[in-house]
């Protein structure tokens, strides 16, 4: 799937309601790693040494920074769940996803999303 600057507006506009703000240093890095899972879901099966790796490189961050710019990007949003849309998309988890879990579950919302949009 190629991402379109519409799909990229709203991928914007979700990360804003999830509680994850643009001048978090994560969310460039979850927007990055978005359009790469959503581009080739093989990224979710390799987090460290794919999807990291490939922000890191875009962003010309270290993979560890990279790593935990996100996890404290979801971190945040997810201690102000009561108050965004974290707790909507995530309502049956109990703890925090982690960062695989959170590319998985925001990248599979985000296609169901726009098929029924036929943006896809």
């Amino acid at each position: 799937m190629t991402v379109s600057d519409n799909m990229r507006i709203d991928m914007e506009q979700v990360l804003v309601r999830l509680g994850i703000l643009p001048h978090q240093i994560g969310y460039t890095y979850i927007l990055k790693g978005l359009v790469l899972c959503l581009e080739n879901s093989d990224h979710l099966r390799r987090i460290t040494a794919g999807l990291y790796a490939a922000i890191s490189a875009q962003s010309g961050a270290s993979i560890s920074a990279v790593e935990r710019g996100i996890r404290g990007a979801i971190e945040r949003a997810w201690s102000a769940r009561v108050y965004n849309e974290m707790g909507d998309l995530f309502a049956a988890w109990v703890s925090r996803p982690n960062n695989g879990q959170f590319f998985a579950v925001l990248s599979s919302y985000l296609r169901f999303r726009w098929h029924g949009q036929g943006m896809n």
